[in-house]
Formats: structure tokens, C-alpha cells, sequence
């Protein structure tokens, strides 16, 4: 069997989850190799047999518990192996819970798919004890293809590395295979190893990547990795042309919109830069999406010198900056705001905000007391006035 070691995805941080899972699967054979040492092999059979998926005595809980369970070393190494080059990219990718949500639903969705097969096939073994990880893994290899579609695959003993999609579409030819042979055949060919598991591993995998946002966010991000890219080779209007194309086939998608504004942007064309950035980061937040409408601005803000944004979008854009803890973006934004709109009704809750951000955030109780003077000066009747005068007793 061909053997994985690296993918040219690798986590960016340590995948914390993925490295539990190890954990704990080598310590369950661990334990399980001891006493057998100690006890002999009665105990861990009956082990087997109750916490393993046995078709015809199945368990309640066996669907939870027959993965963490291996045969041998090389089949516990081989799917942690697995697991690892290609669970660690994606729990990097969809975050620690999405990852584990998603490798336990798999876990229990290709079990149940392997004994359901058991009796549908009337040949098959029922009595064989069903047992590992491998079809939660199969998943998590399907997830990976289709978030890192572009990824190649080194393995041992090959001097060239695999298409991810191409390692995916030959495990799924091949298993494909197997279990069409099963179905003819009316047994089981290899009652040893959970064929029908691995290829409904690989297809849990592939539709819950794209059934969610995981494989657009792969897109979007190869999406991006191009725009750079473009950028970088000095063709912006190259990158503008394909983002104009993607754009019209999806018109409400906010990234696209948002990069189709930094292309424009390094084209030197700030008017329609400003436009599309404005309208990226309104559809943002109007999502909720404060993080990317965060990111996106302060990707504005490197590109063009005090955007010209309105001052709805601009206060908004502060208020989610601040949201994210970075509170001199928050307090520049509001800056842009009160020099680009000084007649506009924001403007007012502007200066009130960047006094409270000197104050309590940016550490400048002085620069905060002159401002809220300035604030009670120009703003006598505010309905905020109270708050202001809280403010300055505060700096006091």
C-alpha cells in the first residue's frame, strides 16, 4: 500500500485536534496491547467483541466506539498516517469543532453503511467484528480534495507527487470496483477490510465539502492566490477581466466583489476600487460577517490612503473593527469619518467613539479630554451628552 507523508497544504499552526485523535487511538491500543500482556487475550476479546460494530449483535453505542479500535500496529499507523496529512490541512481549514463535528458524523455514517451492506448482501460475514478508523479517514480525504482541489501528494517510495483529486478519484475507482464485485459476487471479496466503509467515507467527505462553505471557501481562496498572483506579474486587468466573469455568475458573492476591488485598485483605477470594495464590505456586514468586512478594509486602507467610504459604511466598519480588537484601525476609521463627512449626522457618535477608544483602548487619556471638549463644544444639544460628560469625568 501506498503510503502518504506530505501534502503541499500543510497546517499552518499545529492541528491541536488532530493530534489528540493520535493520541488517544495510540493509547487505546496501548492499553489494550497491555492487557492482553497482563491477561491474556479472553478480556480483549470480549472487548472486541462488545465495543466493535458486529452485524449480528450490534451494540447501541458500537457506531460511536468501533473506530478507536485497530486490528494491529501497521493498521492503527497506517489510518493515523492518513489522518494526519490530510486531517491536519482540514482542521486547519474549517477549524477544530466544524473537524470534529464532521470526522465524528463520518465515523458513524460509514460504520452503519458497512453493517447495512453486511446484511444486504446475503453472502456476506455477519459475525466479523468491524473495527478502525479508516472510513471517518476516507472522509476527511474527501474533504481535503475538495477544499484543496490544486494540492498535490508526496508519497513514500514515489519520486513524483499525486493530483489530490487524482489520488481521490483512484481510491474511489478502486473501491468502486471491489464493492461492485461484492454485489455480483453475493460475499463479501475481503471480509478483512470495510470496503463499503471507505467508499462511502469518500463521498460523506466530498458532499459535506460542498453541501457547506467548506469547498467554497477553497474558491475563494484559490481565487485570491490568483488575483496575487496577477498582481504580482503586473496584469491587474487580467485579474479584473476573470473577476468580472465571476462576479456576473455570482453577483452577490461579497469576496469576489472585494477582489475584483483590490485588482482594480492596483490598476491605479481608485473610483471603481472604492466601489466595489464599498459595496464587498456593506454585503459583509450585512451578513455578520465582521471578520472578512474588518479584513477587507484594512486590505483597502493599505491599497488607498483615507478611503473615501460613506459615513454609514465607515462607522459600521469601526464598530467591527473594534469588534475584532484592533482598536487604532477602529479609531483611524472613525478619523476618515469625520474628515471625509464633517456635516454628516455619523460624524457626531464618530467623535464621541474615538474619545471612548483614547481613553479606555489607545491609552491617550489627554488627547481623549481634549476631544470630548471638542465634542460638548460643537455638539451643545447631543443626546449624548450625558455619556460625554461620563467620559471626562472618567479621564479625569
Amino acid at each position: 500500500m501506498l503510503l502518504p507523508y506530505q501534502s503541499d497544504r500543510p497546517p499552518a499552526k499545529p492541528p491541536i485536534i488532530v493530534v489528540s485523535l493520535v493520541l488517544v487511538h495510540y493509547a487505546v491500543f496501548g492499553l489494550v496491547a497491555l492487557s492482553m500482556a497482563l491477561r491474556g487475550t479472553d478480556g480483549v476479546v470480549l472487548l472486541y467483541a462488545n465495543f466493535s460494530l458486529v452485524p449480528a449483535a450490534l451494540k447501541w453505542y458500537a457506531p460511536f466506539s468501533y473506530s478507536i479500535l485497530h486490528e494491529s500496529v501497521v493498521h492503527l499507523s497506517a489510518n493515523m498516517l492518513f489522518l494526519w496529512v490530510f486531517g491536519g490541512s482540514v482542521a486547519d481549514a474549517i477549524g477544530w469543532r466544524r473537524f470534529a463535528l464532521v470526522y465524528s458524523a463520518a465515523a458513524v455514517l460509514t460504520g452503519l453503511a458497512q453493517v447495512g451492506m453486511a446484511w444486504a448482501i446475503p453472502g456476506a460475514a455477519r459475525d466479523i467484528p468491524i473495527l478502525g478508523a479508516s472510513g471517518a479517514v476516507a472522509a476527511m480525504v474527501g474533504v481535503f480534495a475538495a477544499r484543496f482541489y490544486r494540492s498535490r501528494i508526496r508519497f513514500i517510495g514515489l519520486p513524483w507527487s499525486v493530483p489530490a483529486v487524482g489520488l481521490l478519484a483512484a481510491a474511489l475507482i478502486t473501491e468502486m470496483v471491489v464493492t461492485g464485485r461484492e454485489l455480483l459476487a453475493g460475499s463479501s471479496a475481503d471480509s478483512g477490510v470495510a470496503h463499503w466503509s471507505h467508499l462511502v467515507g469518500f463521498f460523506v467527505g466530498m458532499v459535506l465539502a460542498q453541501s457547506t462553505r467548506i469547498m467554497k471557501e477553497g474558491r475563494e481562496e484559490y481565487r485570491a492566490a490568483d488575483v496575487a498572483k496577477a498582481i504580482g506579474r503586473g496584469t491587474p486587468l487580467a485579474a479584473v477581466r476573470k473577476l468580472d466573469e465571476a462576479l456576473r455568475k455570482d453577483p452577490a458573492n461579497a469576496a469576489v466583489r472585494a477582489d475584483l476591488g483590490r485588482a482594480w485598485a492596483a490598476a491605479g483605477d481608485a473610483e471603481h476600487a472604492l466601489q466595489h470594495y464599498e459595496q464587498a464590505i456593506k454585503a459583509m456586514l450585512a451578513q455578520g460577517n465582521k471578520r472578512d468586512a474588518a479584513a477587507r478594509y484594512r486590505e483597502l486602507a493599505e491599497e488607498i490612503e483615507n478611503p473615501g467610504l460613506s459615513a454609514g459604511t465607515l462607522l459600521l466598519v469601526a464598530a467591527a473593527l473594534e469588534d475584532q480588537g484592533d482598536a487604532p484601525s477602529a479609531y483611524n476609521a472613525l478619523k476618515s469619518l469625520m474628515a471625509l463627512h464633517p456635516a454628516a449626522p455619523e460624524a457626531e457618535m464618530a467623535m464621541l467613539r474615538c474619545a471612548s477608544l483614547l481613553l479606555k483602548k489607545l491609552g491617550k487619556p489627554s488627547e481623549a479630554g481634549a476631544m470630548i471638549e471638542s465634542f460638548l463644544a460643537k455638539y451643545p444639544e447631543s443626546a449624548f451628552r450625558s455619556h460625554a460628560e461620563g467620559l471626562r469625568a472618567e479621564g479625569k
